[in-house]
């Protein structure tokens, strides 16, 4: 091939190269601009929709006056405070809550981080907190479920709630047989409670909050060595789950979730009203009391001993 020839071809091949470059950058230009404004904007007018199990608690629960309460609900009234962010939030049965996420009348929620949720909604990065699971047995009944095999044991019966993990786990291990399905946890502990009679296992701080709600003290809570799994915002915005779990991880850092994780999931310990400090104030000056009575104690031993040798 002659040289000019070469070089023209090779200077068009070029010419070629550099126009197709620019039209993959002009092409690419309406693409991130789309990408930009397909960001949600949360207004008065349009605000951010939070949408919960109104049956979960204490994540998530409508109070003797139907309002909304629990972990979740004052978590996330703190992080659209910071985030000043304008929301609504709405409690419901859970199949209405996974509709409304589907549908995209819901903009936010929380689940369990596993499979079964992977329809409506993405996950956060950040568990909120850990599900275990424990069971609930008349006092004077034999704990018979210590570990998930055991709910598989012939003729056994176990209440479980509508689509919790534990059903979930006995669905795909084959054991639905073994199920005793409800949507009303509450009424079901105050009738194992009455009849003396049955096994319920769901998550452990749930049940822990009813047994303390209802004061219920002739049944036993004992944990069961089963899987368990994570709590996480869940959403169909990105966006909105990168700021959420940057938030979060922000005011953790800042104190500012332990306080609710207290009232809410410890309802047994009873709020004095003392200070903190005072507490640590009255334990080292007890300490320093008990130094000083020891000091004197072996001060009187060593004057007696002193006594007697004279």
């Amino acid at each position: 091939m002659p040289v000019n020839i070469r070089y023209s071809w090779m200077t068009w091949r070029r010419q070629i190269l550099l126009l197709l470059l620019l039209l993959t950058f002009c092409f690419s230009l309406p693409s991130s601009a789309a990408k930009t404004d397909s960001v949600r904007v949360y207004t008065e007018e349009h605000p951010l929709v939070y949408v919960d199990n109104s049956h979960l608690w204490p994540y998530s629960f409508l109070n003797d006056k139907d309002e909304p309460e629990g972990f979740c609900v004052d978590l996330v009234r703190m992080l659209m405070e910071e985030l000043n962010i304008p929301y609504v939030i709405k409690l419901e049965p859970e199949r209405e809550v996974v509709n409304d996420m589907k549908e995209g009348r819901g903009d936010l929620t929380f689940g369990l981080g596993m499979g079964f949720n992977n329809d409506y909604g993405n996950f956060g990065s950040r568990a909120i907190t850990l599900l275990t699971q424990s069971v609930v047995t008349p006092r004077s009944k034999p704990i018979e479920i210590k570990s998930f095999r055991d709910m598989n044991k012939p003729g056994l019966k176990v209440i479980v709630s509508n689509s919790s993990l534990c059903h979930h786990l006995m669905r795909d291990y084959g054991w639905g047989e073994h199920a005793v399905v409800t949507h009303d946890m509450d009424e079901a502990i105050l009738q194992l409670s009455k009849k003396k009679e049955g096994h319920i296992v769901w998550n452990t701080l749930s049940l822990k909050w009813l047994i303390h709600y209802y004061n219920i003290d002739n049944v036993v809570l004992t944990p069961v060595d089963m899987p368990h799994g994570s709590y996480r915002f869940m959403s169909n915005d990105q966006h909105l789950l990168d700021l959420l779990d940057d938030a979060y991880a922000k005011l953790y850092m800042a104190g500012k979730i332990t306080p609710l994780q207290e009232k809410w999931f410890y309802p047994e310990q009873i709020d004095t009203g003392i200070p903190q400090w005072v507490t640590y104030v009255a334990i080292f000056i007890a300490l320093l009391a008990c130094l000083l009575l020891y000091y004197v104690f072996v001060l009187h031993i060593r004057q007696r001993k002193m006594t007697q040798l004279i």
